[in-house]
Protein backbone atom coordinates (compact mmCIF):
# COMPACT_ATOMS: atom_id res chain seq x y z
CA UNK A 1 0.00 0.00 0.00
CA UNK A 2 0.73 3.47 -0.81
CA UNK A 3 -0.31 6.34 1.12
CA UNK A 4 -1.34 9.76 -0.49
CA UNK A 5 -1.95 13.10 0.87
CA UNK A 6 -5.29 15.03 -0.45
CA UNK A 7 -7.33 18.44 -1.01
CA UNK A 8 -10.90 17.98 -1.63
CA UNK A 9 -14.24 19.78 -1.21
CA UNK A 10 -17.67 18.62 -0.50
CA UNK A 11 -20.60 19.65 -2.64
CA UNK A 12 -21.11 22.63 0.21
CA UNK A 13 -17.72 23.88 -0.70
CA UNK A 14 -16.18 22.88 2.15
CA UNK A 15 -12.51 22.24 2.64
CA UNK A 16 -11.42 18.72 3.60
CA UNK A 17 -7.82 17.21 3.83
CA UNK A 18 -5.79 14.37 4.67
CA UNK A 19 -4.50 11.06 3.91
CA UNK A 20 -5.30 8.17 2.44
CA UNK A 21 -4.01 4.61 1.44
CA UNK A 22 -4.38 2.98 -1.23
CA UNK A 23 -2.71 1.00 -4.14
CA UNK A 24 -2.38 3.60 -7.00
CA UNK A 25 -3.87 7.29 -7.39
CA UNK A 26 -6.99 5.88 -9.62
CA UNK A 27 -8.28 3.97 -5.96
CA UNK A 28 -7.76 7.14 -3.80
CA UNK A 29 -9.93 9.44 -6.48
CA UNK A 30 -12.80 6.09 -6.35
CA UNK A 31 -12.53 6.33 -2.35
CA UNK A 32 -12.48 10.38 -2.43
CA UNK A 33 -15.61 10.26 -4.70
CA UNK A 34 -17.20 7.63 -3.07
CA UNK A 35 -17.65 9.74 0.27
CA UNK A 36 -18.28 13.19 -2.01
CA UNK A 37 -15.30 14.65 -2.39
CA UNK A 38 -14.00 16.55 -5.18
CA UNK A 39 -10.22 16.64 -5.18
CA UNK A 40 -8.16 19.66 -5.04
CA UNK A 41 -4.66 18.21 -5.05
CA UNK A 42 -3.45 14.59 -4.55
CA UNK A 43 -0.07 13.85 -3.94
CA UNK A 44 1.76 10.69 -2.63
CA UNK A 45 3.83 10.98 0.80
CA UNK A 46 7.36 10.48 -0.09
CA UNK A 47 7.90 7.76 2.69
CA UNK A 48 5.31 5.30 1.68
CA UNK A 49 2.90 2.92 4.78
CA UNK A 50 5.15 0.39 3.63
CA UNK A 51 8.63 2.23 3.85
CA UNK A 52 7.34 3.22 7.61
CA UNK A 53 5.92 -0.19 8.54
CA UNK A 54 9.06 -2.13 7.86
CA UNK A 55 11.80 1.01 9.31
CA UNK A 56 13.59 -1.01 11.85
CA UNK A 57 13.29 -0.73 15.42
CA UNK A 58 14.91 -2.30 18.55
CA UNK A 59 12.18 -5.64 17.74
CA UNK A 60 12.49 -6.00 14.36
CA UNK A 61 16.60 -5.45 14.03
CA UNK A 62 16.62 -8.49 16.79
CA UNK A 63 14.17 -10.61 14.91
CA UNK A 64 16.44 -9.78 11.48
CA UNK A 65 18.83 -12.26 13.07
CA UNK A 66 16.46 -15.23 13.58
CA UNK A 67 16.33 -18.02 10.89
CA UNK A 68 12.77 -18.16 8.27
CA UNK A 69 11.21 -20.93 9.05
CA UNK A 70 9.23 -23.35 6.65
CA UNK A 71 5.71 -22.18 7.58
CA UNK A 72 6.98 -18.46 7.22
CA UNK A 73 7.90 -19.72 3.72
CA UNK A 74 4.56 -20.86 2.74
CA UNK A 75 2.28 -18.26 4.01
CA UNK A 76 4.53 -15.95 1.97
CA UNK A 77 4.16 -17.96 -1.41
CA UNK A 78 0.56 -18.87 -0.90
CA UNK A 79 -0.69 -14.94 -0.33
CA UNK A 80 1.80 -13.75 -2.79
CA UNK A 81 0.19 -16.35 -5.63
CA UNK A 82 -3.23 -15.78 -4.28
CA UNK A 83 -2.73 -11.73 -4.51
CA UNK A 84 -1.36 -12.43 -8.10
CA UNK A 85 -4.49 -14.49 -9.25
CA UNK A 86 -6.89 -11.52 -7.97
CA UNK A 87 -5.06 -9.24 -10.56
CA UNK A 88 -2.56 -7.82 -8.42
CA UNK A 89 0.65 -6.73 -10.33
CA UNK A 90 3.81 -8.26 -8.65
CA UNK A 91 4.73 -5.03 -7.16
CA UNK A 92 1.31 -4.29 -5.49
CA UNK A 93 1.78 -7.73 -4.30
CA UNK A 94 4.53 -6.96 -2.33
CA UNK A 95 3.28 -3.82 -1.05
CA UNK A 96 0.78 -5.48 0.88
CA UNK A 97 2.30 -8.81 1.82
CA UNK A 98 4.91 -6.95 3.48
CA UNK A 99 3.02 -5.64 5.82
CA UNK A 100 1.82 -9.22 6.74
CA UNK A 101 5.27 -11.08 7.49
CA UNK A 102 7.40 -10.71 10.56
CA UNK A 103 10.73 -10.31 11.66
CA UNK A 104 13.67 -11.05 8.75
CA UNK A 105 10.90 -12.37 6.21
CA UNK A 106 9.68 -8.83 6.41
CA UNK A 107 12.95 -7.38 5.57
CA UNK A 108 13.76 -9.69 2.78
CA UNK A 109 10.05 -9.11 1.54
CA UNK A 110 11.32 -5.35 1.55
CA UNK A 111 14.90 -5.67 -0.51
CA UNK A 112 13.32 -8.10 -3.20
CA UNK A 113 9.93 -5.84 -3.96
CA UNK A 114 12.81 -2.98 -4.01
CA UNK A 115 14.90 -4.86 -6.16
CA UNK A 116 12.12 -5.66 -8.37
CA UNK A 117 10.95 -2.30 -8.62
CA UNK A 118 14.46 -1.13 -9.65
CA UNK A 119 13.85 -3.85 -12.64
CA UNK A 120 15.75 -6.80 -11.23
CA UNK A 121 13.40 -9.69 -12.44
CA UNK A 122 11.32 -11.73 -9.67
CA UNK A 123 13.90 -14.97 -9.62
CA UNK A 124 17.16 -12.72 -9.58
CA UNK A 125 15.89 -10.77 -6.56
CA UNK A 126 15.14 -14.45 -4.98
CA UNK A 127 18.28 -15.71 -5.93
CA UNK A 128 20.26 -12.78 -3.39
CA UNK A 129 19.12 -14.68 -0.55
CA UNK A 130 19.92 -18.48 -1.05
CA UNK A 131 20.14 -19.30 2.93
CA UNK A 132 16.61 -18.46 2.42
CA UNK A 133 15.17 -19.56 -1.26
CA UNK A 134 16.15 -22.65 -1.93
CA UNK A 135 17.42 -23.33 -5.60
CA UNK A 136 14.67 -25.37 -6.51
CA UNK A 137 12.49 -22.33 -5.82
CA UNK A 138 14.65 -19.68 -7.61
CA UNK A 139 14.52 -21.76 -10.86
CA UNK A 140 10.87 -22.31 -10.89
CA UNK A 141 10.09 -18.73 -10.11
CA UNK A 142 12.66 -18.14 -13.36
CA UNK A 143 10.97 -20.66 -15.26
CA UNK A 144 7.27 -19.18 -14.56
CA UNK A 145 8.22 -15.55 -15.23
CA UNK A 146 9.05 -17.21 -18.85
CA UNK A 147 5.61 -19.06 -19.23
CA UNK A 148 3.98 -16.68 -16.90
CA UNK A 149 2.29 -18.86 -14.64
CA UNK A 150 4.05 -17.03 -11.83
CA UNK A 151 1.03 -18.10 -9.39
CA UNK A 152 0.89 -21.55 -10.21
CA UNK A 153 4.75 -21.90 -9.66
CA UNK A 154 4.26 -20.33 -6.10
CA UNK A 155 1.30 -23.11 -4.89
CA UNK A 156 3.44 -25.77 -6.34
CA UNK A 157 7.08 -24.02 -4.51
CA UNK A 158 4.65 -24.13 -1.36
CA UNK A 159 3.05 -27.74 -1.51
CA UNK A 160 6.72 -28.77 -2.31
CA UNK A 161 7.91 -27.44 1.31
CA UNK A 162 4.82 -28.74 3.25
CA UNK A 163 5.67 -32.05 1.35
CA UNK A 164 9.54 -31.73 2.68
CA UNK A 165 8.47 -30.62 6.15
CA UNK A 166 6.42 -33.55 6.59
CA UNK A 167 9.28 -35.62 5.32
CA UNK A 168 11.52 -34.58 7.39
CA UNK A 169 8.97 -34.67 10.61
CA UNK A 170 8.45 -38.29 9.99
CA UNK A 171 12.61 -38.99 9.94
CA UNK A 172 13.30 -36.50 12.98
CA UNK A 173 10.68 -38.59 15.34
CA UNK A 174 11.92 -42.20 13.89
CA UNK A 175 15.71 -41.26 14.59
CA UNK A 176 14.52 -39.05 17.87
CA UNK A 177 13.05 -42.29 19.57
CA UNK A 178 16.45 -44.54 19.44
CA UNK A 179 18.38 -41.40 20.63
CA UNK A 180 16.54 -40.67 23.49
CA UNK A 181 16.73 -44.28 24.49
CA UNK A 182 20.48 -44.48 24.23
CA UNK A 183 20.65 -41.45 26.00
CA UNK A 184 18.27 -42.29 28.92
CA UNK A 185 20.24 -45.73 29.37
CA UNK A 186 23.34 -43.92 29.55
CA UNK A 187 21.74 -41.36 32.16
CA UNK A 188 20.34 -44.36 34.44
CA UNK A 189 24.12 -46.25 34.22
CA UNK A 190 25.63 -43.32 35.33
CA UNK A 191 23.25 -42.85 38.16
CA UNK A 192 23.93 -46.11 39.40
CA UNK A 193 27.54 -45.52 39.33
CA UNK A 194 27.45 -42.09 41.12
CA UNK A 195 24.78 -42.38 43.53
CA UNK A 196 23.61 -45.52 44.24
CA UNK A 197 27.21 -47.66 44.17
CA UNK A 198 28.52 -45.45 46.61
CA UNK A 199 26.04 -46.44 49.24
CA UNK A 200 26.67 -49.97 48.65
CA UNK A 201 30.33 -49.27 48.87
CA UNK A 202 29.67 -47.96 52.66
CA UNK A 203 27.80 -50.84 53.84
CA UNK A 204 30.19 -53.61 52.42
CA UNK A 205 32.92 -51.75 54.02
CA UNK A 206 31.18 -51.20 57.30
CA UNK A 207 30.27 -55.14 57.56
CA UNK A 208 33.92 -56.24 57.03
CA UNK A 209 33.22 -58.57 54.98
CA UNK A 210 35.29 -59.78 51.36
CA UNK A 211 33.50 -58.10 48.49
CA UNK A 212 32.94 -59.77 45.47
CA UNK A 213 35.07 -59.22 42.63
CA UNK A 214 32.01 -58.66 40.24
CA UNK A 215 30.91 -56.15 42.82
CA UNK A 216 34.42 -54.51 43.46
CA UNK A 217 34.47 -53.81 39.38
CA UNK A 218 31.51 -51.84 39.41
CA UNK A 219 32.08 -50.21 42.75
CA UNK A 220 35.63 -49.24 41.32
CA UNK A 221 33.89 -48.14 38.32
CA UNK A 222 31.72 -45.66 39.54
CA UNK A 223 34.69 -43.91 41.92
CA UNK A 224 36.32 -42.93 38.46
CA UNK A 225 33.21 -41.80 37.34
CA UNK A 226 32.76 -39.90 40.36
CA UNK A 227 36.68 -39.25 40.98
CA UNK A 228 37.36 -37.90 36.87
CA UNK A 229 34.18 -36.83 36.00
CA UNK A 230 35.63 -33.39 34.93
CA UNK A 231 37.91 -35.04 32.50
CA UNK A 232 34.93 -37.44 31.21
CA UNK A 233 32.62 -34.36 30.48
CA UNK A 234 35.47 -32.72 28.80
CA UNK A 235 36.21 -35.67 26.23
CA UNK A 236 32.59 -35.85 25.52
CA UNK A 237 32.24 -32.43 24.34
CA UNK A 238 35.85 -32.51 22.72
CA UNK A 239 34.52 -35.42 21.03
CA UNK A 240 31.35 -34.23 19.97
CA UNK A 241 33.02 -31.34 18.77
CA UNK A 242 35.17 -33.64 16.77
CA UNK A 243 32.33 -35.54 15.13
CA UNK A 244 30.80 -31.82 13.62
CA UNK A 245 34.11 -30.84 12.63
CA UNK A 246 34.77 -34.50 10.90
CA UNK A 247 30.88 -34.47 9.71
CA UNK A 248 30.91 -31.15 8.10
CA UNK A 249 34.08 -32.45 5.71
CA UNK A 250 32.72 -34.20 2.59
CA UNK A 251 34.71 -36.96 3.15
CA UNK A 252 33.73 -37.47 6.37
CA UNK A 253 30.16 -36.57 5.35
CA UNK A 254 30.18 -39.28 3.09
CA UNK A 255 32.01 -42.20 5.60
CA UNK A 256 28.99 -41.57 7.95
CA UNK A 257 26.41 -41.18 5.94
CA UNK A 258 27.63 -44.45 4.10
CA UNK A 259 27.54 -46.27 7.22
CA UNK A 260 23.93 -44.84 8.71
CA UNK A 261 22.81 -46.34 5.63
CA UNK A 262 23.86 -49.71 6.37
CA UNK A 263 22.45 -49.75 9.79
CA UNK A 264 19.22 -51.93 9.51
CA UNK A 265 16.31 -50.14 9.85
CA UNK A 266 17.39 -46.48 9.99
CA UNK A 267 18.99 -47.01 6.57
CA UNK A 268 15.74 -48.37 4.95
CA UNK A 269 13.53 -45.38 6.57
CA UNK A 270 16.35 -42.75 5.41
CA UNK A 271 16.39 -43.94 1.87
CA UNK A 272 12.31 -44.28 1.33
CA UNK A 273 12.31 -40.63 2.76
CA UNK A 274 15.07 -39.72 -0.44
CA UNK A 275 12.95 -41.92 -2.51
CA UNK A 276 9.91 -39.94 -1.92
CA UNK A 277 11.97 -36.70 -1.86
CA UNK A 278 13.16 -37.66 -5.59
CA UNK A 279 9.96 -38.86 -7.28
CA UNK A 280 7.75 -35.37 -5.75
CA UNK A 281 10.66 -33.08 -6.52
CA UNK A 282 11.21 -34.45 -10.13
CA UNK A 283 7.44 -34.39 -10.25
CA UNK A 284 6.97 -30.55 -9.24
CA UNK A 285 9.89 -29.31 -11.12
CA UNK A 286 9.17 -30.88 -14.82
CA UNK A 287 5.86 -29.93 -14.51
CA UNK A 288 6.95 -25.94 -14.39
CA UNK A 289 9.12 -26.45 -17.39
CA UNK A 290 12.58 -27.61 -15.91
CA UNK A 291 14.53 -29.65 -17.56
CA UNK A 292 15.48 -33.33 -16.39
CA UNK A 293 19.11 -32.56 -15.40
CA UNK A 294 18.87 -29.27 -14.17
CA UNK A 295 15.83 -30.81 -11.58
CA UNK A 296 18.35 -33.63 -10.70
CA UNK A 297 20.89 -31.22 -9.95
CA UNK A 298 18.65 -29.25 -7.70
CA UNK A 299 17.11 -32.65 -6.22
CA UNK A 300 21.02 -33.57 -5.10
CA UNK A 301 21.35 -30.37 -3.60
CA UNK A 302 17.95 -31.13 -1.41
CA UNK A 303 18.77 -34.49 -0.05
CA UNK A 304 20.30 -34.23 2.82
CA UNK A 305 22.16 -38.25 2.76
CA UNK A 306 25.23 -37.09 1.11
CA UNK A 307 25.51 -40.42 -0.64
CA UNK A 308 22.29 -40.67 -2.19
CA UNK A 309 22.87 -37.01 -3.39
CA UNK A 310 25.90 -37.87 -4.90
CA UNK A 311 24.49 -40.69 -6.65
CA UNK A 312 21.31 -38.67 -8.47
CA UNK A 313 24.06 -35.70 -9.21
CA UNK A 314 26.25 -38.35 -11.03
CA UNK A 315 22.65 -39.65 -12.78
CA UNK A 316 22.40 -35.66 -13.82
CA UNK A 317 26.11 -36.01 -15.58
CA UNK A 318 24.95 -39.53 -17.44
CA UNK A 319 21.31 -37.72 -18.75
CA UNK A 320 23.28 -34.65 -19.66
CA UNK A 321 25.55 -37.05 -21.79
CA UNK A 322 22.74 -38.92 -23.70
CA UNK A 323 22.01 -41.97 -21.26
CA UNK A 324 18.09 -42.37 -20.36
CA UNK A 325 17.01 -41.45 -17.05
CA UNK A 326 15.99 -44.86 -15.59
CA UNK A 327 19.64 -46.41 -17.19
CA UNK A 328 21.17 -43.39 -15.45
CA UNK A 329 20.51 -44.74 -11.81
CA UNK A 330 22.64 -47.40 -11.40
CA UNK A 331 24.15 -46.66 -8.42
CA UNK A 332 23.36 -48.22 -4.91
CA UNK A 333 20.74 -47.05 -2.71
CA UNK A 334 18.64 -45.66 -5.29
CA UNK A 335 15.57 -48.18 -5.36
CA UNK A 336 15.05 -50.61 -8.38
CA UNK A 337 11.32 -49.48 -8.41
CA UNK A 338 12.13 -45.90 -8.97
CA UNK A 339 14.37 -47.14 -11.86
CA UNK A 340 12.35 -48.87 -13.35
CA UNK A 341 9.16 -46.08 -12.99
CA UNK A 342 11.38 -43.69 -14.76
CA UNK A 343 12.39 -46.03 -17.41
CA UNK A 344 8.43 -46.88 -17.87
CA UNK A 345 7.41 -43.45 -17.53
CA UNK A 346 9.83 -42.34 -20.40
CA UNK A 347 8.61 -44.48 -22.86
CA UNK A 348 5.11 -43.57 -22.15
CA UNK A 349 5.19 -40.10 -21.82
CA UNK A 350 3.79 -39.45 -18.42
CA UNK A 351 6.91 -39.46 -16.39
CA UNK A 352 5.03 -36.48 -14.57
CA UNK A 353 2.32 -38.31 -13.16
CA UNK A 354 4.44 -41.65 -12.52
CA UNK A 355 6.35 -39.66 -10.24
CA UNK A 356 3.62 -38.59 -8.51
CA UNK A 357 2.53 -41.15 -7.72
CA UNK A 358 5.66 -42.65 -6.92
CA UNK A 359 6.10 -40.25 -3.97
CA UNK A 360 2.84 -41.22 -2.62
CA UNK A 361 4.00 -45.01 -2.30
CA UNK A 362 6.97 -44.00 -0.95
CA UNK A 363 5.33 -41.40 1.55
CA UNK A 364 3.13 -44.65 2.83
CA UNK A 365 6.51 -47.17 2.44
CA UNK A 366 7.75 -44.08 4.94
CA UNK A 367 5.50 -44.49 7.24
CA UNK A 368 6.02 -47.79 7.73
CA UNK A 369 9.17 -47.95 8.06
CA UNK A 370 9.17 -45.32 10.93
CA UNK A 371 6.51 -47.88 12.85
CA UNK A 372 8.77 -50.74 12.30
CA UNK A 373 11.63 -48.96 13.42
CA UNK A 374 9.47 -47.59 16.64
CA UNK A 375 8.73 -50.98 17.17
CA UNK A 376 12.40 -52.68 16.98
CA UNK A 377 13.59 -49.87 19.20
CA UNK A 378 11.24 -50.21 22.19
CA UNK A 379 12.20 -54.00 23.16
CA UNK A 380 15.61 -53.25 22.49
CA UNK A 381 15.35 -50.24 24.96
CA UNK A 382 13.71 -52.60 27.42
CA UNK A 383 16.89 -54.86 26.96
CA UNK A 384 19.43 -52.50 27.19
CA UNK A 385 18.02 -50.64 30.18
CA UNK A 386 16.78 -53.49 31.97
CA UNK A 387 20.48 -55.34 31.47
CA UNK A 388 22.16 -52.04 32.81
CA UNK A 389 19.82 -52.08 36.09
CA UNK A 390 20.35 -55.84 36.03
CA UNK A 391 24.18 -55.73 36.61
CA UNK A 392 24.44 -53.22 39.63
CA UNK A 393 21.47 -55.08 40.92
CA UNK A 394 23.10 -58.73 40.42
CA UNK A 395 26.46 -57.00 42.28
CA UNK A 396 24.30 -55.68 44.80
CA UNK A 397 22.49 -58.94 45.93
CA UNK A 398 25.53 -60.90 45.02
CA UNK A 399 27.27 -58.72 47.99
CA UNK A 400 24.69 -58.76 50.74
CA UNK A 401 24.65 -62.80 50.01
CA UNK A 402 28.56 -62.48 51.00
CA UNK A 403 27.52 -60.61 53.74
CA UNK A 404 24.78 -62.48 55.12
CA UNK A 405 26.38 -66.12 54.35
CA UNK A 406 29.80 -64.91 55.67
CA UNK A 407 31.40 -65.68 51.70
Amino acid sequence: MRQFNYNAIDEKGEEHSGFIEAIDQNMVLQQLRQRGLYVLQLQEDEISLEQKEVEPDFWSELNAYTPVTTSQKVFFFKQLALMLRSGMSITEAFDIITKMQHGRMRQISSKINKRIKSGESFSKAMSQYKRVFSKLAVQMIHSAETSGELDVALMRIASYLEHKSALKKQVMSAMMYPAFTLLAAIGVFIFLLVYIIPKFQTFLENSGKKIPASTQAMIDLGNFFATYWVILLLLFICSVIAFIVFYKRPSGKLIVDRLILGIPIVGATITAAAMAQLSWGLAVLLRSGIPVVDSLRIISEMISNSIIARNVNRASDKVLHGQDLGASFNQAFISTLVKQLMIVGERSGNLVQIMEEASVYYEDDLRSKTKALANAVEPISILLIGSIVGFVYYGFFKAVMAVSTGR
